[in-house]
C-alpha cells in the first residue's frame, strides 16, 4: 500500500459524503490534527485507524488503500451535460457561479479537475451533491434543470446521446421560435 494512496481516498470520500475534518474527527473519535497529518502526507494511517475509517465510511480496506480511479473527464462530462440541459453558454454559466469562463472549459475538457470549493458551488447549482458530480454519470434522477436556472423543465438522460439529442431539439425549437419572430417583423 502507498501511503499516499489512502490519504487521497480519504479526502475523495470526505469530498463525496460532505465531511470536513472537523466533522470526520467527531464520528471517527480521532483527532483534527492526525487526519490533517494523513490527508498532507506527514503520516501513514495505523491499521487501527484504518478499520476505524472503513466503518465510519461503510467501505472495505482495500476501497480505502488501492490506488484512486480519478475519472476526471467523468466530472468534464457531468458538468458539461448539466450546463448544457439548463441552457447555458460556459460564460454564462461561470458568471453564475463566480469562475473564469476558462475554468469551465477546462473542467469539461476534463484538463484539470475543479478544487472542493469549486465542486460544492457546481453540486449546489445544479442540485445535486458532490458525489453524485464526481462519480458515474448524471443519471435521470439527479438532476432536474428548470428548478435552479432558467431553462428546460426535461430531465438530463443517463446516456450521452439521448443528451445530444435533446440539446439539438431544444436549440432547433429555440431557431425555429426566432425564425417565427424574425418573419413576423418583417410583415
Amino acid at each position: 500500500m502507498h501511503k499516499n494512496y489512502a490519504a487521497r481516498n480519504l479526502e475523495r470520500l470526505m469530498r463525496e459524503r460532505g465531511y470536513t475534518q472537523l466533522t470526520l474527527a467527531k464520528n471517527a473519535g480521532i483527532s483534527r490534527a492526525q487526519i490533517s497529518k494523513w490527508l498532507n502526507g506527514h503520516y501513514g494511517i495505523s491499521a487501527n485507524s484504518l478499520n476505524t475509517l472503513c466503518n465510519v465510511f461503510d467501505v472495505s480496506i482495500s476501497e480505502l488503500t488501492a490506488e484512486p480511479q480519478e475519472a476526471p473527464l467523468d466530472i468534464g462530462l457531468n458538468i458539461k451535460t448539466a450546463r448544457r440541459a439548463a441552457r447555458l453558454t460556459q460564460e454564462e454559466f461561470a458568471e453564475r457561479i463566480g469562475v473564469p469562463d476558462s475554468s469551465i472549459s477546462a473542467w469539461e475538457r476534463g484538463t484539470i479537475t475543479p478544487s472542493e470549493p469549486d465542486l460544492e458551488k457546481l453540486a449546489n447549482a445544479f442540485e445535486i451533491n458532490v458525489g453524485q458530480l464526481t462519480r458515474g454519470r448524471l443519471s435521470l434522477t439527479d438532476h432536474q434543470t428548470g428548478s435552479h436556472f432558467e431553462g428546460g423543465e426535461e430531465k438530463i438522460a443517463a446516456d450521452p446521446i439521448k443528451n445530444e439529442l435533446l440539446l439539438i431539439k431544444r436549440q432547433l425549437s429555440d431557431l425555429t421560435q426566432m425564425v417565427q419572430e424574425l418573419l413576423s417583423r418583417e410583415q
